[in-house]
């Protein structure tokens, strides 16, 4: 830095005479961070005619001068039930559970800051948890808070806006005039997702949902096949049953035999994923209606369920009416 002349030489002699004051004036540029440089004068001692005066020596004198560059900052980030997701869709949700929000917010600056608000665009109200260290009130440089909120899930793409807002201070606390309140934001996403789960009841191949159904002879064999499949979120405990035609007797009930479907080996009904389960009964006459119920658990614990129903009538191949029953009489 260099120093300017800017008054003080009354007479114009060049010479800073007894009494006078001159004044000097530099300028810099501020830059961040504490900041200290010192002034420094020299001068040779002369008469009134300008001369040296042999017995004085030069002299001198200096004075350091100090300053704070300050800067305000900050820093929000926000996530979703953990997981940083500032792009569409993030983490699939089931429909009707409880999504959290965290806020996190962060000085990155070197002065203080005031009056920090935080706020959502979507109506959630974040709610102050923790990390005012020194309980002051003011966000102090590299200090973080956390703030949380939550919503309920709805099905489809969902994106909220964190936002973040403060007012550089002192340490005193007051207002720095030649510094701008300071703003972040940092959207966060997700995708509610209905938990869903058929199941498709077959009987001998046929897709048999309302009576009479197909007509099986008294005494065969029939065979349930039972597709299971998942159009939503992974589900667990998957449990087909059959009601046997007893829908009031859980006794009788069925329960299928397992035979594919999981492919990755995980337990679990994967999403796309279809479960194939077969059981079989000997016909009895008449009119037979049974249901097939497949329960399961939601990943938020919730039961989700479906039912299928499959009919048949179960005729007596030999009665009286019969061609077949006739014909053999008749080789007899």
């Amino acid at each position: 830095v260099t120093p300017v002349l800017q008054s003080g030489d009354a007479n114009t002699n060049g010479r800073l005479d007894v009494g006078e004051t001159w004044t000097y004036t530099a300028t810099a540029t501020v830059t961040t961070g504490q900041y200290t440089n010192i002034g420094s004068v020299s001068a040779n001692p002369v008469d009134a005619n300008g001369a040296d005066i042999p017995g004085l020596a030069d002299v001198n004198a200096n004075d350091p001068s100090n300053h704070f560059g300050v800067t305000a900052e900050i820093n929000i980030e926000k996530s979703t039930n953990g997981q940083d997701a500032d792009a569409a869709t993030g983490p699939q949700v089931a429909a009707g559970s409880t999504v959290n929000f965290t806020y996190v917010v962060t000085n990155t600056g070197n002065t203080q800051l005031a009056t920090v608000t935080v706020t959502d665009d979507r109506g959630v109200t974040p709610v102050f948890q923790s990390g005012d260290t020194d309980v002051d009130g003011r966000l102090d440089p590299n200090e973080t808070w956390t703030y949380t909120g939550n919503t309920i899930a709805t099905a489809g793409q969902y994106t909220n806006i964190g936002t973040v807002t403060a007012n550089p201070v002192d340490t005193n606390g007051g207002d720095i005039p030649s510094l701008n309140d300071v703003s972040d934001t940092d959207p966060s996403n997700h995708l509610g997702v209905a938990s869903t789960i058929t199941i498709e009841k077959a009987t001998n191949g046929q897709d048999s949902d309302t009576g009479p159904g197909q007509s099986l002879d008294v005494g065969s064999t029939a065979t349930f096949t039972y597709v299971v499949t998942n159009t939503g979120l992974v589900i667990s405990n998957v449990a087909v049953r059959d009601d046997n035609g007893t829908p009031g007797n859980s006794a009788d009930d069925i329960t299928p035999n397992f035979t594919g479907g999981d492919t990755n080996s995980n337990g679990l009904l994967d999403v796309g994923e279809s479960w194939q389960y077969t059981a079989t009964r000997i016909v009895t006459s008449g009119q037979y209606t049974n249901i097939a119920t497949v329960t399961g658990n939601t990943p938020s614990g919730g039961n989700i369920s479906d039912t299928d129903a499959s009919n048949h009538v179960g005729v007596d191949p030999c009665n009286e009416l019969s061609k077949r029953c006739f014909l053999a009489s008749s080789e007899v």
